[in-house]
Parts: structure tokens; sequence; C-alpha cells
């Protein structure tokens, strides 16, 4: 039986971020599921992460931690 990997898969190349890269929450007004299957969310998403200068994270309503605290915001 395999394994199954939470590592993310992408189609496209992720830009190498520069160290002042700006924070970005990129929120999906629903789950995960349904915001994963939304292609316009994710083409802009692929937009901001292929710019070295923004850092975007995936925030959905399902979402229970994420990689900042409030005090970041």
């Amino acid at each position: 039986m395999s394994k199954l990997s939470n590592e993310e898969k992408y189609v496209y190349t992720p830009a190498a971020k520069s160290p002042d890269a700006i924070p970005l929450w990129f929120c999906f007004p629903s789950t995960s599921m349904i915001g994963m299957t939304s292609l316009g969310y994710l083409h802009l998403f692929r937009i901001f992460d292929e710019n070295p200068a923004v850092s975007p994270e995936r925030i959905f309503t399902d979402t229970e931690q994420t990689s900042h605290s409030s005090h970041d915001v």
C-alpha cells in the first residue's frame, strides 16, 4: 500500500521568495475542498505565487492554523 503525501504539487514553478517578500493571505469564503476546485481562485493564486516579491498563503473557512499569528496582521 502506498503512502499519501501531504506535499503540494504544482503545475508551475513557484518563484523563489525574496527575504523581504510581502506576506499575503489569499482567502476563499468556503472550505478548502470547494476553493481548490475554483479555477479562478487557483489562477489568481498562481499569479501571486510566481512573483518573488509576494509570499501568498491560502486561507479557507476550514483552515485551522496558519503559519502567521494574528499579531502579524
